[in-house]
Order: structure tokens, then sequence, then C-alpha cells
């Protein structure tokens, strides 16, 4: 009975391990470790194949040498010397033309996702499809030149434009705006904008932030506003801004700080303030404002604490006084106030301490007072206060007498003012 019993248990053991075995060998496998089911495993033997293919690890992860791994545009050039694996129209790397641009512009960027050009830029000739075919182009070594070609009537090609290390000139009657010049941040000569009838705006230049040289701005009869020129900090020789006939406005400018040479201010009849200045705080060649006939104000000059190479203020015929020149502490070079018709006094220049070389002030017909000068007490030039009809003399000669530093002559000429008895 008992060898019964024994011989029942190990008949039933021996069934449940055949169980077991049958079971294991009936459970999906993963023969390799790597993750993935035999059955959706393409090599089951290679833990570093099977699944979807990854792209530029060198391996054929699907086993189909069909899908593509590295050259992934099929252009016949792998990844590590494709400048873009994701465009088949460009592989070459990027490379300097050394020569000018004036034509052939389609063939420039065949094949380049960046080019740089080492010469000139010639649109002079140029079609807004030659300019659309430039994407590449990414610095200028020389200029870049736009005169009077009425039938390019758009700068679209140019975004990737950065870098020019010459100047840029565009005068031209058929650009109503500078788009396409986005990604402009820095000429290293002149920035020339000149004659152009049709141009509203310069919002294309918003990622300008540096010009080595001069900054013209002149004759854009349509241009309205300066918006556009927020990120313009620095400008390396002078700027002038002279005779925009539809100008009302300063802002734009309110980024700007460095103005190596002189700021002119002039022959723009519809401008009403210097807004858009507020934050030169320092000019190196000099501040002129003139023959603006509606500018009422100097509202947006606050900054301006020093001006070498003078203050020239003249013949803007609605200017009634020099207010928002009041942190103006000195100049050098001179300063100028004459033939504005309508100035009544000098309240503004109340800051000012110190002025090099001469103070003229002549022709303003409608000046009562010199107030706006109590703080003068150095002037190493001459005193020159003549011509103005409605000054009493005696003024004169208290200006005079209140200076401690006076190295210069006095003219006291022609004030005619009544004076109090």
């Amino acid at each position: 009975m008992r060898l019964f019993f024994v011989f029942t248990l190990l008949l039933a053991s021996a069934c449940s391990d055949k169980g077991r075995v049958d079971d294991t060998q009936d459970d999906p496998q993963d023969a390799d470790g790597d993750g993935i089911l035999a059955a959706d495993d393409c090599d089951d033997r290679d833990p570093a194949v099977g699944g979807e293919e990854v792209i530029y690890d060198g391996v054929d992860n699907d086993c189909d040498p069909s899908t593509l791994d590295d050259d992934l545009d099929g252009d016949g050039v792998v990844f590590a010397a494709d400048c873009d694996d994701g465009d088949p129209s460009v592989w070459l790397p990027s490379e300097e033309h050394a020569g000018a641009l004036s034509s052939g512009f389609n063939d420039f960027c065949a094949g380049y996702c960046e080019r740089r050009l080492g010469g000139d830029l010639d649109l002079n000739r140029a079609t807004p499809e030659d300019v659309a075919s430039l994407s590449c182009l990414v610095s200028v070594g020389g200029d870049v030149l736009l005169n009077n070609n009425n039938a390019l009537t758009s700068l679209a090609g140019l975004d990737g434009l950065a870098v020019v290390e010459g100047d840029v000139t565009i005068n031209n009657n058929a650009l109503t705006s500078l788009a396409g010049l986005e990604g402009l941040s820095a000429v290293g000569g002149q920035l020339m904008l000149e004659r152009n009838r049709a141009l509203e705006s310069l919002a294309g230049l918003s990622g300008l932030s540096t010009v080595g040289g001069r900054f013209v701005l002149t004759s854009n009869g349509a241009l309205e506003s300066l918006s556009g020129l927020g990120g313009l900090s620095s400008v390396g020789e002078s700027v002038t801004v002279d005779g925009n006939g539809a100008l009302l406005s300063l802002a734009g400018l309110e980024g700007l700080i460095d103005v190596g040479e002189q700021l002119i201010i002039a022959n723009n009849p519809a401008l009403t303030s210097l807004a858009g200045l507020e934050g030169v705080s320092s000019v190196g060649g000099g501040l002129w404002i003139d023959n603006n006939d509606a500018l009422t104000s100097l509202a947006g000059a606050e900054s301006l604490s020093t001006s070498a190479g003078g203050l020239f203020v003249y013949d803007n015929d609605a200017l009634t006084s020099l207010v928002g020149l009041e942190r103006l502490t000195s100049v050098s070079g001179g300063l100028y106030v004459f033939n504005s018709v309508s100035l009544t006094s000098l309240s503004g220049l109340d800051g000012l301490t110190s002025v090099e070389w001469s103070l003229s002030i002549f022709e303003n017909d409608a000046l009562t007072s010199l107030s706006g000068l109590e703080a003068l007490s150095t002037l190493d030039g001459d005193l020159e206060i003549r011509d103005n009809n409605n000054l009493c003399e005696d003024e004169v000669d208290a200006l005079a007498a209140q200076l401690t530093l006076f190295s210069g002559l006095l003219y006291n000429v022609n004030n005619t003012g009544t004076c109090p008895s």
C-alpha cells in the first residue's frame, strides 16, 4: 500500500513537470533580449536589430535595406557631408564666392545651404526673381548696391543676409518696404537710404543693431515713421535724417545710444518733436536741428548731456523754446541758435554750465529773454548776441557779467528790444 502511494506521487509530479515545459514552449520568446518579441523582431539573434528604423545610427534596424538610414533626402550625399539631409536640392558645404555678383543670380545658391560673397552684391539690374534665388546668401564682403532699379519691387530672398562688411546703398523708387532684410544685423560701412519715393516702412531693418559708418536717411517722401529701427543701438559716424517730407516722428530710434559723429535732423517739414531720441546721451560730432518747420519742441532729447562738435538750432519756424535739453551740461564746438522766428526764450538750457568755442544767438525776432542760461559759468570763446529785435541789450551784458570764466570777445549788437526802466 505504501509503495503504491509513493508511485502515485511520483507519477503526479512527472505529469506536473511535463506540463510546465509545454507551457514555456508556448510563451513568446525574445532570444536576443532586446525587448522585442520574436514575432515582431526581424532578427531575434541580434539585439541591435528589430523594430522600426532609427535614422543616422548606421544600423539596418528593420532588416530592410530599402529603408533610408542616413541619406534621407536621397540625393546621394550622406548626412555627415550634407548641409541639409532633408532637402535634395542642397548638399554643398558653406564657402565664399570671392568676386562680385551682378548677374547669374540663379546659379549662386545652386546646391548650397549657405554661401558668402566676398565682393559687391550689385542689384542695379536684378529682378524680384533674381533676389528670391539668393536665399543661401549670409554675408557680403563688399557693398550692396541698389540704384534706380524700378523693376525691383521686393527684397524677399535676402532673409538670410546677416552681415554686410561694406556699404548698403538703396536708392529705388519702386520699393515700398525693406521686407526681406530682417536678418541683417550689422553694416560695417555706410547705410544710405536716399530718394526712395515710394518707401513707406523700415520694418525690414528690425534686426539691425550696428552701422559702422554713416547712417543717412534722406528724401524718402512717403516715409512717416522710423518704426523698424528699434534694434539699432550704435552708429560709428553720423546719423542724418534729412528731407523726408512726410516724417512725423523719430519714434523707432529709441534703442540708439551711441552716435560717433554728427546727429543731423533737418528739413523734415512734418516733424513735431524729437521723440525717439531718448536713448542718446552724447553726440561725438555735434547736434544739428534745422529747417524743421513744424517742430514745436525738442522733447525726446532729454538724455543728451554732452555734445562734442557743437549744438546748432536754426530755421525752425515753430520752435518756441529749447525745452528737452535740460540735461545738457556742456557743449564743445560752439552753441548756435539763430533765425528761429517763434523762439521767445532759451528755456531748456537750464543745466548748461560750459561752452567751448563761441556762444552765438542771433536773428531770433521773437526772443525777449535769455532765461535758461542762468547756470552758464564758463565760455571759452566769444559771446555773440546780435540782431534780436525784441531782446534788451542789458540782458546780454548781464549774461556776460555772470560768467566766471570768459576768454573771448563780447558782441552785443542790434538787440533793440525795450529794456525795463
